[in-house]
Parts: structure tokens; C-alpha cells; sequence
């Protein structure tokens, strides 16, 4: 009569399976992190360099217009797509989720205002048309507001007016390619990992099969057996004329 026995982990005794397995899960957002870029990614640097021009030239505009805090926040796009590209393009896995959603949202802050400005920037003028006052000593002043619409580029209105204008289309399109050049990137990258994660757990799959796991036990036993001579309990003694070496020249 045969009786086969399989042993379970103890209660809070962890399960190496499970553990490899979880643990080649958690390491694939870090492998998107370590991974080199793909040659999909590499292939588009050019336009990597391009989005780093528009960015620049997004910055000077916004500065020119006087538009400090739109220029500060290009500039800070600027930089973070400048780390992107460093060493090779190797810090771009860590960075695109970040710079895909700040470009985004610039996208959207931008986009609003230059679909309202499109036909013509509107502008307010209130002048005071009439004062008077009344018997219990209460002023009274009459406006008169004025809506005036002027093309979105003129040349009347000055430089600071146009280059205003020039940075209100340039930074949605910028952002537009920041938008699909980082996702782009980031789902390069992900497939890529997602590929070598599978050929691990491919791995791991024929580790633990029957076969795998007959040939790694196999593997084991042969590593851990003892030598012939240690078999006994005993080391064997050299055998054989000893010599004895001197040094050269004497």
C-alpha cells in the first residue's frame, strides 16, 4: 500500500509561489522605470526635439507678452521634458504618466480661452457719462460701457498685443504634441514590459510543471551530492613522490 503525502505551509508561513508570482507583478511598474526605451520611442527623439524648440519658443512669448506666470510654466514643461531626454532617453519610463498629465491639463487651460479669442479679442471700456446728486446728498453716477472686438492678430494694437496672441495658439499645439508623444511613449514602454513579464511568468510556468520541477530536483541533487571521497565520512590523502620546489636561479 502506497500513501502519498503533500505538505502545506504553516498558518502565516509565507507560499514561495505566490510570493515569486506577486512579486514579478509589483516589479513591472518598476522595470517601466529601469527598462531602456524601446526603438519606438527612440525612433520619434526628433520629434522629442521639436516638442523641446516649441516649448522654448512658448516660454519667450509668454515672457515677451508679459505673461510671467504662463512663461514660468512653460519653462517648467521645458525642464521636465529636457530630464525625459537625458542619458539616452532612460529617465523617459519614469516621467511620461507625469508629463502627460501636465500636459493636459495645459491643454485645457489654453485651449478655452483661444477658442473664446478665435473671431477677435473682446475688450470693456466703462466711462463715467453723467454725476449728480440728489436732495439727500446720495451721488449718482452713470456709466457707459463700451464692447470693442478687434481681430486676433493686428498690427495696430502693437507687439505686446500680437505676440499675446502668437503664444495663445502656439502653447495648445505644443501641449497637443507633449500629449501624444509622452502616451505614446508610456505605452511603449508598458508593452515592452509587459512582454518580458510574460516570458517570465512563462518561465516560472515551466518551473513549477512536473518536468520542471523533476529536472530542477535533478539539477539540486547533483550540485548538493558529496564527492566520492567525502562519501565515507572520511577525506582521502594525497597519494604519490612529493617534490620539493626551489626558487629560481639556485
Amino acid at each position: 500500500m502506497m500513501t502519498l503525502e503533500r505538505t502545506y505551509p504553516a498558518a502565516g508561513q509565507p507560499n514561495q509561489l505566490t510570493d515569486s508570482i506577486f512579486t514579478m507583478l509589483a516589479a513591472s511598474d518598476m522595470m517601466i522605470a529601469r527598462l531602456p526605451p524601446p526603438q519606438a520611442v527612440v525612433d520619434q527623439q526628433w520629434l522629442w526635439h521639436i516638442l523641446l524648440m516649441l516649448l522654448g519658443s512658448c516660454s519667450v512669448l509668454r515672457f515677451l507678452g508679459l505673461d510671467i506666470a504662463g512663461a514660468l510654466l512653460s519653462g517648467l514643461m521645458l525642464g521636465i521634458a529636457a530630464v525625459m531626454m537625458k542619458n539616452g532617453m532612460t529617465e523617459m519610463g519614469k516621467n511620461t504618466v507625469m508629463f502627460s498629465v501636465l500636459s493636459a491639463l495645459n491643454f485645457l487651460l489654453d485651449i478655452f480661452p483661444l477658442i473664446v479669442d478665435l473671431s477677435g479679442h473682446i475688450s470693456w471700456q466703462m466711462q463715467p457719462i453723467q454725476a449728480a446728486t440728489s436732495p439727500d446728498g446720495t451721488s449718482k453716477v452713470q456709466y457707459t460701457i463700451t464692447t470693442l472686438a478687434t481681430p486676433f492678430f493686428d498690427s495696430a494694437k502693437g507687439f505686446h498685443y500680437n505676440i499675446q496672441s502668437l503664444a495663445m495658439v502656439t502653447s495648445p499645439a505644443t501641449m497637443a504634441l507633449g500629449i501624444y508623444l509622452s502616451i505614446s511613449a508610456h505605452n511603449e514602454i508598458r508593452a515592452q514590459a509587459q512582454m518580458l513579464l510574460d516570458e517570465g511568468m512563462a518561465d516560472l510556468n515551466n518551473l513549477i510543471s512536473p518536468e520542471g520541477a523533476g529536472s530542477l530536483a535533478a539539477a539540486v541533487s547533483a550540485v548538493q551530492q558529496p564527492d566520492s571521497g567525502q562519501q565515507n565520512g572520511h577525506i582521502d590523502s594525497f597519494q604519490g613522490q612529493s617534490h620539493k620546489l626551489s626558487a629560481p636561479g639556485k
